[in-house]
């Protein structure tokens, strides 16, 4: 899973410490310097076409969430579910997002 990912350098700051049943609760006192130390996570959207999208580490940590226990502290931004992921704003913040209805269907964009 993408914790799995961005942990595989278990010395990284709080990997030990974000819960994987529920890791959008991970919430810390993380600075930026130990934010940029985090790899880029790659989501691959979509089925057939599918458009992969790249995570940058600072996008992956939200600063001033409302989920968090103070001002200072930056939480996990992804949603992670048993069979699927909520990347909300942290992937619409650098992507431009296509709302197709009528045809059931979404497209990203840089």
């Amino acid at each position: 899973g993408i914790l799995g990912i961005m942990c595989k350098d278990t010395s990284l700051a709080y990997c030990s410490q974000i819960d994987a049943s529920n890791p959008s609760a991970a919430c810390f006192d993380i600075t930026d310097a130990e934010i940029a130390k985090y790899p880029p996570v790659d989501f691959v959207l979509g089925f057939e076409g599918a458009t992969t999208v790249t995570l940058q580490p600072q996008d992956l940590w939200l600063k001033g969430s409302p989920l968090a226990n103070s001002s200072t502290q930056s939480c996990f931004g992804i949603g992670v579910f048993d069979e699927f992921i909520i990347l909300g704003d942290t992937l619409m913040q650098h992507y431009y997002q296509v709302f197709d209805h009528a045809n059931k269907r979404m497209g990203w964009a840089p």
